[in-house]
Order: C-alpha cells, then structure tokens, then sequence
C-alpha cells in the first residue's frame, strides 16, 4: 500500500530503486536520467528568457554538449543567434557546469495545440448562402465541392 497518496509512483519508484541490487540496473539508470532531465529543464525555465523557454527545451546534456529541441525551424534559428548568450548564462549554473556548445534539433511537440481544428466554426446563415452562391460561380471542382462542404456543415449546425 503506497505510503504517499499524493504521489504514489515516487513510492513505487523508490521501492523499485531499494530492490534493486546493482547500481547500474537499467532500471536504475532510466530514473537517474530522468531525474538528470527533470533537474536540467527546471535550471532551465529558471535560466532561459520567455519566449524562448517556451519553444525550445534541454534533451540531453553530456561532456559539455547540451542538445536543445526546438518546437519548429524558427525558433531553432532564434536559439541558434542566442547560443553565447545561452552558454554564458547556463555556465553559472551547477546543472550545466562545462558546457561549451549546444547542439539544436527541431523537434515539434505533439498536441501542443489539440484544439486546433476541432473549433466550431460560427458564421451567418446569409455568410452560408454567400458560400453556396460562390461555389456555383467557382470552375475549380475542388474548392467548389469545398465551398458547398462548408456551406452544408454552417447549414447542419444552425438547424441543431
């Protein structure tokens, strides 16, 4: 029975490590990098200026190589001008003690927006008419059967 009802899997966790005999059980070494990990990224929320802490985290930091992933190209381009200024600004932090360069990669994060997509879209029913009048008058098929898809979706969901 967990003795932390608030977080039981550091119970699970710390039972998991205690059994485990040898130290470098690969058990042992997945929680040593994920506590590795955990311990960069929050040196580095405390470190790095918004917007930049928000679309470009620390992955991996090993012999003075600190690999950065970026949510998209542009924001790997912005890391990649702030690079001096990044590694003077980690050097004083004990979690980044040696670092000499940072390596980026884009790495875009999944889900980052889920709602996107999946917003109902609101308009007239004079906007739906002026959708389906346009399409009668548009001679590429697909964006006509496209107008008159969204027409008919507009159509659907003001008759609910």
């Amino acid at each position: 029975m967990p003795r932390n009802p608030v977080n039981p899997l550091a119970d699970y966790l710390s039972a998991a490590l205690s059994s485990t005999h040898a130290a470098g059980s690969t058990l042992c070494q997945l929680i040593t990098r994920v506590e590795r990990l955990r311990s960069l990224r929050a040196r580095w929320a405390q470190t790095v200026p918004m917007p930049l802490r928000a679309h470009v985290r620390p992955a991996h930091f090993d012999r003075g190589q600190l690999l950065v992933e970026a949510d998209s190209p542009a924001w790997a381009t912005k890391a990649h001008h702030q690079k001096p200024v990044l590694i003077e600004r980690l050097a004083g932090c004990e979690e980044f003690a040696g670092i000499a360069d940072i390596r980026i990669r884009v790495s875009p994060v999944e889900d980052a927006h889920p709602s996107r997509g999946t917003r109902k879209v609101r308009i007239s029913a004079e906007a739906a008419e002026l959708l389906d009048s346009t399409a009668d008058a548009v001679s590429d098929p697909n964006l006509k059967a496209a107008l008159r898809r969204l027409a008919n979706t507009v159509n659907r969901a003001g008759r609910r």
